[in-house]
């Protein structure tokens, strides 16, 4: 039988940031600004932990299927805002980053490591809860 999680994770994603390079002189230093990624990760972390209620990790190959939810602009009409429509998301950040940051975060929450996912689906709207739907399953062997 083929173990699955899902869970809802509030707020507004994050994405991994990229490492920057700067040169000094002789030197060169990396440095990145992950206070916010890492903030984000902590609730995503949090939720993770809630959905698997004390359950072992996931094994083997793993499915994971999310939809990241951002606010809608501020010139998004308001017919659809009180609609609460979801339209789709085609500018930044882009999904692989936020993918990456949602990724690190389930590691040794949800699996034991994020190399195990074997079919990634990511989309991204607008819509009136931002947030994140995640769910990740075993997959058929």
């Amino acid at each position: 039988m083929r173990r699955r999680v899902s869970f809802h994770v509030p707020g507004i994603p994050i994405p991994q940031p990229r490492p920057r390079a700067s040169r000094r002189g002789e030197h060169i230093h990396i440095h990145s600004d992950s206070a916010k990624s890492d903030s984000w990760k902590g609730v995503v972390q949090y939720h993770a932990r809630q959905a698997m209620n004390g359950s072992p990790y996931l094994v083997g190959p793993l499915e994971l299927r999310v939809r990241f939810v951002f606010p809608y602009l501020k010139g998004t009409a308001k017919r659809v805002t009180r609609l609460g429509t979801l339209i789709p998301k085609a500018t930044r950040p882009d999904w692989d980053n936020l993918g990456k940051a949602l990724c690190d975060a389930l590691v040794g929450v949800v699996c034991a490591d994020d190399g195990l996912y074997v079919k990634v689906t990511v989309s991204k709207y607008l819509g009136p809860e931002p947030g994140a739907e995640v769910e990740v399953e075993e997959a058929k062997r």
